[in-house]
């Protein structure tokens, strides 16, 4: 099990291990990361590997055909819920996304020795000390006082793993608007030949939805005065709220001369039709929180049969089918929702079912695996993905939180059906927890 204590020297990518975690026979997962494109120092490297792994003891129930996709399942999810808690330490601690979370830069560290009283798949450590926070990002002449909160995106960002507004738009977004300024009030701070104002403004376009953009959004606006030879005002602001049409900002103008600051007062509830505007995109933790979602499907539904492309067109589809994820998943709420969920699942057939869990897929694993368990599982991932309504940018680790709560919960679900009250089972599990806690301490001094 995942054991942040535990050092090794030797490591697998996130999804390489969970590859094995579901029952990859070594040489068959050596050769498909080789033709995935595995660099040749690793395809040097890893076959070091294969004798850890293709020894008889790698699962603790390999034998029992009904407990053995159960145990795969609490590995799996244990690994990720693992990395939840891992992100959601280091999100609170620095307040700073990644932009670019993907297996790739998830190295999963083995023990340097293997012990044989414990199976060679449940002894691992995740290690997240690589990961590299994103760089703050500032336009060109941003007042210093803006509360914007941007970030670069990363130049070598997964497509597959990365939030379709970091695809698709990037940080930069320009549109022609219709402005109405509702209010200015010039900043007592000004003085000489320079004068400041904050400005309550109105942007209305049918290319821009209130509800697509965060209080952490930045928007640049360029208004032309009425006299030609005037400079034009530019104004930095944030969103406010949303109105019946568009958008309400407040914010701040660039430094004017008075004869310009003349003209504008003018400008109070005036519309100006084509104001140009640039809108910097708050790429913050939401974005994370996709990539963790997708993180998740890779580790339970790719298989030798499925790729992950494959499994990224069907969670797109099955996501843009499944509609809003209501904020509020109490039981009035979640009974919808996951039989909702269900149809869903049964129209995709194998690639969203309990089967694709396994390396080699297998009918057992559906017979072995609770629906129930199974479902919640993959609405973790769901609502992951789909983040918007749950996550409150006013309260940032509040979701993470809850994420890491219900997947601990899941967890012990997944492990009571897999050791039951069997006396014999739970004492085999206790005997491990008790000698991985021990070896720890071995390890650590």
């Amino acid at each position: 099990m995942d054991d942040g204590r535990l050092q090794g020297q030797v490591s697998l990518q996130y999804d390489e291990f969970s590859d094995l975690l579901g029952g990859a026979v070594w040489d068959e997962a050596f050769h498909q990361w080789c033709r995935s494109g595995l660099s040749s120092g690793r395809r040097q490297n890893l076959p070091t590997l294969a004798s850890r792994f293709s020894s008889p003891n790698q699962f603790l129930f390999s034998e029992d055909r009904q407990r053995y996709p159960l145990e795969v399942f609490w590995l799996k999810w244990n690994l990720f819920i693992g990395l939840c808690r891992r992100i959601q330490s280091i999100h609170q601690e620095n307040q700073r996304p990644f932009l670019n979370l993907q297996p790739a830069h998830l190295p999963v560290q083995l023990s340097e020795s293997t012990e044989d009283f414990l199976p060679a798949r449940w002894v691992f450590s995740l290690d997240t000390s690589h990961l590299q926070l994103a760089d703050r990002f500032a336009p060109p002449t941003m007042p210093a006082d803006a509360r914007a909160q941007l970030f670069s995106p990363p130049p070598d960002a997964h497509p597959l793993y990365t939030a379709p507004l970091l695809r698709q738009q990037g940080i930069e977004q320009r549109e022609t608007a219709t402005v109405l300024i509702r209010s200015m009030e010039r900043m007592r701070a000004s003085g000489g030949n320079e004068i400041r104002a904050i400005v309550q403004a109105q942007l209305v376009s049918e290319q821009l939805r209130s509800s697509d953009y965060s209080q952490g959004d930045l928007f640049l606006i360029t208004l032309s005065l009425p006299e030609a030879e005037a400079e034009p005002v530019r104004i930095w602001a944030g969103k406010r709220a949303s109105a019946e049409r568009g958008i309400l900002l407040d914010g701040t103008i660039e430094p004017v001369s008075p004869p310009v600051w003349g003209q504008f007062e003018k400008a109070k509830q005036k519309v100006f039709a084509r104001a140009e505007v640039v809108i910097y995109k708050s790429l913050h933790l939401p974005c994370d929180l996709y990539s963790l979602g997708m993180i998740l499907f890779r580790g339970l539904l790719v298989n030798e049969r499925q790729d992950l492309a494959t499994v990224h067109k069907v969670i797109t589809r099955t996501a843009e089918n499944l509609g809003p994820i209501l904020p509020s998943l109490e039981d009035r709420d979640r009974k919808p929702l996951l039989r909702r969920l269900r149809f869903l699942f049964q129209k995709e057939g194998a690639a969203l079912s309990k089967e694709a869990l396994l390396y080699r897929p297998s009918d057992n694993a559906g017979e072995s695996i609770p629906d129930d368990l199974w479902i919640e599982a993959l609405l973790i991932g769901f609502r992951l993905l789909r983040n918007q309504a749950e996550y409150d940018p006013n309260e940032p680790g509040t979701f993470m939180e809850r994420i890491a709560a219900e997947g601990a919960h899941l967890s012990d679900r997944i492990k009571m059906e897999l050791f039951g009250s069997r006396r014999r089972n739970r004492e085999i599990l206790e005997a491990c927890d008790l000698i991985r806690k021990e070896l720890s301490e071995v390890r650590n001094g």
